[in-house]
């Protein structure tokens, strides 16, 4: 019987390694991300009762808009932060400010900047600001990153490149930053 065992073994050890691994896999598949997720559903269901309940109780309607006003207003203060100090559209040295020093971490020193006329887009507000600068391959990469970076939507409307030499290029951009025109209640 013995002998039975051991020659079934040493016969089907291939499927019986892929079957173990396939077991070990699943397991740790499981535990990395099966049970965070599990985690973070039960915090989640958590929350939507607590706001359940609070709507449940009398009054509570005004309660919720302070608790979301209060959310509200700390996630514009991360914003502000984050953007340095650029949270309203009317804040168009703000973004110049933004872009500038966007540029300057990247080793850049514009030739021009020139904004360009507002045009709005639903409930944002598109402020175009054509760049020209002369700079490195690195740098400009440096920028784009940057510009990618920051808390605002941005994007490069325009791209003309023309070397100047191996190591430095001619950049026209035309970037469109585009910003909130009025606050949500």
């Amino acid at each position: 019987m013995r002998a039975a065992i051991v020659r079934y073994v040493e016969n089907e050890r291939v499927p019986l390694l892929v079957l173990a691994a396939a077991v070990w896999l699943a397991a740790a598949a499981v535990g990395h991300w099966a049970l965070p997720l599990a985690v973070r559903a039960r915090a989640t269901a958590t929350e939507v009762a607590q706001y359940d309940s609070l709507l449940a109780q009398a009054g509570s309607a005004e309660l919720l808009r302070r608790r979301l006003s209060s959310t509200n207003d700390s996630l514009r203060a991360i914003l502000a932060s984050e953007s340095g100090g650029m949270a309203r559209a009317s804040d168009l040295s703000g973004m110049l400010e933004m872009i500038i020093e966007r540029a300057r971490t990247a080793d850049i020193g514009f030739v021009s900047v020139k904004p360009q006329p507002r045009v709005r887009a639903g409930a944002l507000e598109s402020y175009p600001v054509l760049l020209e600068f002369d700079c490195a391959y690195q740098p400009l990469g440096r920028f784009v990153a940057g510009l990618e970076a920051q808390p605002h939507i941005a994007r490069i409307e325009r791209l003309a490149l023309t070397a100047r030499s191996a190591r430095s290029i001619e950049v026209k951009m035309l970037l469109s930053v585009f910003l909130q025109e009025t606050e949500q209640p």
